[in-house]
């Protein structure tokens, strides 16, 4: 049986050859036109990539990280200070209240409040003690312009934020801050006293402080930290010696 496509072959001899070569021609341009809708492919990306900027991973920098500069009313030349104000505590007579020190504003503003006393939780400025250094000098261990007394006066503070992220660590019992890390400042390490009732936390003051005047009573103390040994192995701490502290800054 005879198909359609036999049909239209040809018969004789040269009609034969100019199909072959019809046929022939046809399947050159086809492999022809493949070959350089390839190319052009391959042309466009490299155009693309020739013009277009690469892609490059950019590392946002996070908003800081805040610490407080006790003892200071201004933060170091690097970071943004926040706010100053006073360092406030505890009552060294008082059993109850809060055990933290605080950094408040020195410009407070007040929500709904009472004009009376109602005896609930208090919070008072918190001044140096450190008379028993008067030996060493005005100041004790403590280094200040013009040398300016300190003892009994209210402590400044100074909350601040980093330039650029970073993470924020106070070592006790040091002046210089481990490999990796970089001082943000040094000071000494400071709390209430031992025998009084209040209770608060410890804080690197700045060894360098400054002060503000107060005129109400005496409330709330800050005092040096001594090592004590015993559970605390001596050495390498020694007896009786005021720690040092600083304030350690890392970033990613």
């Amino acid at each position: 049986m005879m198909t359609s496509f036999d049909n239209k072959m040809p018969t004789s001899g040269k009609s034969k050859l100019r199909w072959f070569f019809y046929v022939f021609s046809l399947l050159a341009l086809i492999f022809v036109f493949s070959r350089l809708e390839k190319k052009a492919e391959e042309n466009k990306i490299q155009i693309q990539k020739k013009f277009t900027y690469p892609y490059v991973q950019v590392k946002i920098p996070g908003p800081g990280a805040t610490y407080v500069i006790w003892g200071r009313k201004k933060c170091t030349s690097n970071d943004t200070r926040v706010y100053t104000g006073y360092t406030a505590g505890q009552h060294y007579n008082h059993a109850g209240g809060g055990s933290n020190i605080l950094c408040l504003p020195r410009f407070p503003v007040s929500d709904q409040i009472t004009t009376s006393t109602e005896n609930v939780a208090s919070i008072f400025g918190v001044r140096y003690r450190i008379g028993s250094y008067n030996s060493l000098g005005t100041n004790g261990l403590f280094s200040t312009p013009n040398n300016i007394s300190l003892n009994k006066r209210v402590v400044p503070c100074s909350v601040c934020l980093t330039n650029g992220s970073a993470t924020i660590m106070v070592i006790p019992g040091r002046t210089h801050c481990y490999p990796g890390w970089y001082r943000q400042y040094s000071g000494y390490l400071m709390t209430a006293h031992y025998a009084h009732v209040g209770r608060s936390n410890h804080i690197c003051v700045h060894r360098r402080p400054q002060r503000y005047f107060g005129t109400s009573p005496l409330q709330a103390f800050l005092y040096h930290v001594e090592a004590e040994c015993g559970s605390l192995p001596c050495p390498p701490y020694c007896n009786g010696f005021e720690l040092p502290c600083v304030v350690c800054r890392k970033c990613p």
